[in-house]
């Protein structure tokens, strides 16, 4: 993507030392009990009067190898935020997004952000780690990051499924406690009967598997219509 913020090999840095991004919570709402059971992190970044759109921004972190340490620097601030909302609600959950080179180079010293839940006394029970399998090349350190997490009682969401590379086979290596579906399969209307079949037999798959299944994207009537029917 060309943009005029990638010829700034500074201004990564400078976002990160003024830690100049914010974190919203979107709600994740569940059909059976019409309530918001979860909220989702989203890095939102308004630098120098500018906003710069999270893909370029996390772009812009990768050109510098400075990936890790936005996407936990993202982390922490959502746990904050997060902080709020537990002492409402105690039952509601975070889903934290981890980057794919954090897992393909897994060392849980690195992790700062286990601490932090500590500190702030949040059942890791709480929050949802969500992976993105299609980008990970390391299997080993993929399993090694799944079985950690999971024995701490984090649970783990495989993230934008159903597109791209999805491997059914990483199934038996994540065994994730809750599956995406991916936005564009409720959204590309032209291939609606197709996709409504893929939605409807990955839904039966991951009921079969004891695995919950969440519609992403869903904004209008026909969408959440097709996934209600799943």
């Amino acid at each position: 993507m060309n943009s005029p913020y990638i010829t700034d090999n500074n201004l990564i840095q400078k976002i990160l030392s003024n830690k100049a991004v914010e974190i919203h919570l979107q709600p994740i709402v569940s059909i059976r009990t019409k309530s918001i059971f979860a909220y989702e992190s989203l890095t939102r970044c308004r630098f120098e009067g500018k906003m710069i759109p999270p893909q370029i921004l996390f772009e812009l972190a990768n050109k510098a190898n400075l990936s890790s340490q936005l996407d936990e620097m993202t982390r922490q601030l959502a746990i904050k935020k997060f902080h709020t909302y537990y002492k409402k609600n105690n039952k509601e959950l975070l889903f934290l997004n981890v980057e794919a080179d954090i897992i393909n180079n897994f060392e849980k010293e690195k992790l700062g952000f286990i601490d932090l839940i500590t500190k702030l006394n949040i059942p890791f029970k709480n929050f949802i780690l969500e992976i993105k399998e299609d980008e990970i090349e390391n299997i080993e350190a993929l399993e090694k990051f799944c079985k950690y997490f999971k024995g701490l009682g984090f649970g783990i969401a495989l993230d934008d499924f159903g597109t791209g590379n999805s491997n059914f086979y990483r199934l038996n290596v994540i065994s994730p406690d809750i599956i995406k579906i991916d936005k564009s399969l409720f959204t590309a209307t032209s291939k609606r009967i197709i996709n409504k079949e893929i939605v409807k037999s990955i839904s039966k798959m991951s009921q079969n598997l004891g695995i919950k299944v969440l519609a992403e994207g869903v904004e209008d009537f026909n969408s959440i219509s097709m996934a209600m029917k799943a």
